[in-house]
């Protein structure tokens, strides 16, 4: 295989030798061998070898070859993307908005759709719960932006195994026959934290019903406690109009990633304003218990808000962005 040779375009360079045999080439492992490509430089008036690369499974009848500048490939796919269809998956899931349905046909078969979401380092939700049985289809949707943050989904039990790419949305349908407990993890590794990415299904007997229980009160929050929390979602916020101050004021359209950063930013900074209000309420009412806890979930909408800001920013700090008026 020359380099291009089969186009109208050949570059004479190099060539590639596709070569089965490579005894005395590798230390053998074993009956099989590997197999051996050769490139040589073939500029001058004697050929020279430059590089062996052995090779596993797979007979060497031909190769091609093309330029890498030629070559345009995608990094990551619009948020909710169906890689076989090419078009937004119906099943697409935002951060804060995963859910589960149930329903149930007039024979009393029933289907279980799961919207679920993955991103460092977590799987949401955590615990999904059918009756044995059930038509489960899940429906997961990696939020990462960054480049080659692939998440993997499998269960145990359940012959499930997804691979999702950043932006992708991919599904798995199965039938919970069998009551148990079946676990599921994230298969690639992606952070320090992936093995945090784990979950359960549940998948409860016909009939069972669930016996009554009671929850004690825990920890009860003080109207100083719940200041003290404003005071840090209202630095917090600080930051994050410095940092959409920044973005906006050069040409960040011209970025598809950061475009799609501020797209996911801003989607999370929407739940925000949800929260605060809910916060607010409560602490009109001094419920101070449940304005901590809205007050306390604003502040974790805006700290994804921040992260996904930061990330462009810095993105366009390295790649050559320019100010606008």
């Amino acid at each position: 295989m020359t380099m291009q040779g089969d186009t109208t375009d050949p570059k004479g360079k190099y060539l590639v030798a596709l070569n089965k045999l490579s005894i005395d080439r590798f230390n053998p492992v074993g009956p099989l061998h590997p197999q051996n490509h050769q490139l040589i430089d073939i500029s001058g008036e004697k050929m020279e070898l430059l590089y062996d690369m052995p090779l596993p499974l797979g007979e060497p009848h031909y190769a091609v070859s093309i330029a890498a500048d030629k070559l345009k490939p995608g990094v990551r796919y619009k948020s909710g993307w169906n890689s076989r269809t090419d078009s937004r998956s119906p099943y697409k899931t935002r951060a804060g908005r995963e859910k589960t349905e149930r329903t149930c046909d007039a024979s009393g078969k029933c289907t279980v759709h799961v919207y679920g979401t993955t991103i460092r380092s977590h799987i949401t939700p955590e615990i999904i719960e059918v009756t044995e049985g059930d038509t489960v289809s899940l429906h997961f949707t990696n939020l990462e932006r960054a480049q080659d943050e692939v998440h993997g989904f499998a269960m145990y039990g359940q012959n499930v195994q997804l691979s999702i790419e950043p932006g992708k949305t991919a599904s798995a349908t199965f039938v919970a026959d069998k009551a148990g407990v079946y676990p599921y993890y994230c298969t690639e590794f992606c952070s320090a934290l992936h093995l945090e990415m784990q979950g359960y299904l549940l998948v409860q007997p016909k009939g069972y019903k669930a016996k009554a229980g009671g929850l004690k009160e825990g920890t009860t929050y003080t109207e100083a406690d719940y200041r003290k929390q404003v005071e840090t979602n209202i630095a917090t916020q600080q930051v994050i109009d410095q940092v959409v101050g920044f973005i906006t004021s050069h040409n960040y359209k011209d970025f598809p990633t950061v475009v799609a950063l501020v797209e996911d930013a801003t989607d999370q900074l929407g739940f925000a304003k949800g929260a605060k209000e809910k916060s607010e309420a409560a602490a009109a009412k001094k419920d101070w218990n449940n304005a901590m806890l809205w007050a306390n979930q604003w502040w974790q909408y805006q700290v994804k808000t921040a992260d996904l800001g930061l990330r462009a920013k810095t993105y366009l700090e390295e790649n050559g962005a320019k100010k606008i008026k």
